[in-house]
């Protein structure tokens, strides 16, 4: 029995993890530099692939591995910097989506746009930007960062989107004070009126008992009346006395316990005719 329990309880903590959605597989392309040196941008764009697989969010292909199957297909990556070329990179790297975009600079104005494409579909899924009006430091420091995370995000409101789909939505009733109180003391008298039930049948059993000793106490003095045995009687009468007093303790503990619970309940208990 405990074993099955131990098993019941291991497969109910594991079943959220077989069931849970695996992450998506995506990469990140390197962003177009439009007044950015190749280099800066270059940096720029490793930073948010790595940020990305921190947050783990989504499974991201890493820098070199992307290299080297792109380099097995013979792809040139320079000079991609259009949807359906990231949407064939995607495709070679066989990932689901693929991030691109680009970094721009107007005197000390930085923009950084990104965007996650579908890559089945083509379609821009997500899109987001970030202005640094400052160093390219700032750019590495702060908006990449913030991109990343904006990414990760978007990923988990979708999913939490996908799960509600098609449920109903349950409605919270805010409850004022003396509702509260109200529902609470429904519960008690529910509760302590069951408890009641349960005493009153202990109390009944607990009577049947005292008649039973009763019954008893009387075979035994009849009996020794019968046979004339005096010592026969003064022992039935002992065994009366001890047999009462046990009788007493039965109806004490069944009426004690249905009285307590009654008196919490407020319902009152129906009336049990023992005789003394």
């Amino acid at each position: 029995m405990h074993i099955y329990r131990i098993v019941s309880t291991l497969l109910l903590l594991l079943l959220p993890l077989f069931s849970q959605e695996k992450p998506k597989n995506i990469a990140v392309a390197d962003l177009d530099a439009i007044g950015e040196s190749e280099q800066d941008v270059s940096v720029l764009t490793n930073k948010l692939r790595n940020d990305l697989i921190l947050l783990g969010t989504y499974n991201v292909i890493e820098r070199g591995d992307m290299d080297k199957i792109l380099a097995e297909q013979k792809f040139q990556q320079t000079g991609c910097t259009s949807q359906e070329c990231a949407v064939e990179i995607g495709q070679l790297l066989n990932v689901s989506h693929i991030v691109s975009g680009s970094i721009s600079k107007l005197s000390t104005l930085h923009y950084v746009n990104v965007k996650l494409i579908n890559v089945q579909t083509g379609q821009v899924e997500v899109s987001f930007e970030e202005k640094i009006d400052g160093d390219i430091t700032q750019v590495f420091e702060i908006a990449m960062p913030s991109l990343a995370a904006k990414l990760s995000n978007s990923a988990k409101i979708a999913k939490q989107a996908k799960v509600k789909k098609g449920t109903t939505k349950k409605q919270h009733v805010q409850l004022s004070p003396e509702q509260k109180k109200k529902r609470r003391n429904l519960i008690i008298k529910i509760t302590s009126a069951s408890a009641t039930a349960v005493a009153l049948g202990g109390a009944l059993y607990y009577n049947h008992k005292f008649d039973s000793y009763q019954n008893e106490m009387v075979t035994l003095q009849n009996k020794a009346l019968a046979e004339g045995n005096g010592a026969r009687y003064n022992s039935s009468f002992e065994n009366k006395e001890a047999l009462r007093d046990k009788a007493r303790i039965y109806r004490g503990l069944g009426y004690g316990t249905a009285g307590a619970c009654a008196t919490l309940s407020e319902t009152g208990i129906p009336h049990v005719s023992i005789s003394a």
